[in-house]
């Protein structure tokens, strides 16, 4: 066959079957010939039909006189909707019927098997995507709604709108939705007579107080629904309710609600977003309140236009470390302000703390000696766990919070390389700045009173960095 004949074949086509147009079916290209003669079962689609729940698929097919069974299957799901053999005489048909539901989405893939090889099978090809039962209707028109009333401690709109459908009978259409973003939905039908009655309208009932709800309408048919009108808000009255209350476990798994974090004079508030008025909040405010003192608060703002709703932390500052503060939280709208949260436990802000202070050397052997030291005087307002030695030596140690002193052992003797040492101490918040570096320390009992060069004090001092960062926790 010849290369432009066989692609003629493959060109796709729109068939209608009466007033109701189907679509243009793209063909995929069918494979190339093979070494020595026609490609087997070369396929390609020339139509695709609906007339009611039943299509059509018709395809031209090179090589037929040896071609076998041809298989039309639906690509969306896999199965198979007809087959075709080659009857005793003649060749094999060139198209097949099938039912199939309305609505619902159809790409049909037809195979080939036979050929001028045998048993050889031609690669599929498959149709471009259609909906049996037509194209979908537009958006409905003149969508507006009434003004939010407070019903039984909800409030409720009237949504009214005209369908686009171009007959009287609604062009297939058999019902409408009304969606309110988030969580609401009404339903519009047609009239005894089965015609759409101009304006159409529903109810949105159990709309929550303070919120901003999106509205759009769409109408439905059997093959499914077409698309939605523009969407606009509606925000009912009322001010927001309280934000979720803080709580140390989880909501939902994986996703904890942490109360509030201290920092250095600081706490990071984050709380849950209230169930009432959340997409219409301006502002939330969240204020630490100490036993004794000034409070202090922080505000976060956003957009309550987009769904990037007003972010749910801020960080208080100011505050003392160490001292124990409880945190409440208001949610803000145009409205005015929602009733606070209740306080949670105390949370303490705290740094790390300070540095250690009065270190000592008293050596114990040739290569060992115990390290002694004073608390820092600032903890950070948190209590100190620990602390942790480093020598230029390499060698170290760790202790507890008391004692304050430890021994290092394993220390390398040199008489022309001098000790220094420092000690860090650790809280909840990690680990503080080390101590000056203390030294130069001679192990060498024959040369206590040596003078180290310059270069060597260098050299030390670049080792404890070293120690000291690797004794890190």
């Amino acid at each position: 066959m010849a290369i432009a004949q066989r692609r003629r074949l493959r060109a796709v086509g729109t068939l209608v079957t009466g007033a109701l147009v189907v679509g243009a079916l793209a063909a995929i290209p069918s494979p190339a010939n093979a070494a020595g003669g026609p490609t087997p079962a070369d396929v390609a689609i020339t139509s695709t039909t609906a007339g009611g729940n039943n299509v059509t698929v018709a395809w031209a097919i090179g090589g037929i006189s040896a071609v076998t069974k041809v298989e039309v299957s639906n690509v969306v799901g896999g199965a198979n909707l007809c087959t075709v053999t080659k009857p005793s005489t003649g060749t094999v048909a060139k198209n097949c019927s099938f039912p199939f539901t309305v609505g619902q989405p159809l790409q049909v893939s037809v195979l080939g098997y036979g050929g001028t090889f045998g048993n050889a099978t031609g690669n599929p090809v498959q149709s471009a995507q259609i909906t049996v039962g037509g194209p979908m209707p537009a958006a409905p028109t003149g969508v507006v709604a009434t003004a939010p009333t407070l019903v039984n401690n909800y409030y409720q709109s009237t949504v009214t709108f005209a369908s686009a459908a171009s007959s009287s009978d609604g062009a297939g259409v058999t019902g409408y939705t009304v969606s309110a973003f988030p969580g609401q939905v009404c339903y519009a039908t047609k009239n005894s007579s089965g015609v759409p009655i101009v304006p159409l309208s529903c109810t949105l009932t159990g709309l929550n107080p303070a919120t901003n709800y999106t509205i759009t309408a769409k109408e439905n048919t059997l093959s499914g629904s077409g698309d939605s009108s523009a969407p606009f808000t509606v925000i009912t009255p009322g001010v927001p309710g309280p934000v979720a209350q803080f709580s140390l476990t989880s909501d939902t798994p994986g996703t904890p609600i942490i109360a509030g974090i201290g920092g250095n004079g600081s706490i990071t508030a984050t709380w849950g977003a209230p169930p009432i008025g959340w997409n219409t909040i301006t502002s939330y405010t969240a204020t630490a309140t100490p036993a004794s003192g000034p409070a202090q608060s922080c505000t976060s703002t956003g957009d309550p236009g987009n769904y990037d709703y007003t972010p749910l932390t801020c960080k208080i500052t100011g505050l003392v470390n160490g001292t124990s503060y409880t945190l409440s939280v208001i949610g803000t709208n145009p409205a005015g302000a929602g009733p606070s949260s209740e306080g949670i436990l105390p949370v303490t802000p705290a740094t790390v703390p300070g540095s250690p202070t009065g270190l000592k050397f008293t050596r114990t052997g040739s290569t060992s000696g115990l390290v002694s030291w004073n608390a820092p005087s600032n903890n950070g307002g948190s209590a100190i766990t620990g602390y942790t030695v480093a020598t230029s030596s390499v060698a170290g140690c760790s202790a507890a919070a008391t004692p304050t002193s430890c021994t290092v052992t394993g220390l390398k003797t040199s008489k022309n390389l001098p000790l220094y040492f420092t000690v860090r101490a650790y809280n909840a918040k990690g680990g503080g700045a080390d101590a000056p570096a203390k030294g130069p320390i001679s192990l060498s009992s024959s040369s206590s009173s040596r003078k180290f060069t310059k270069s060597a004090k260098r050299k030390a001092l670049k080792k404890l960095a070293v120690s000291a960062q690797r004794m890190s926790r």
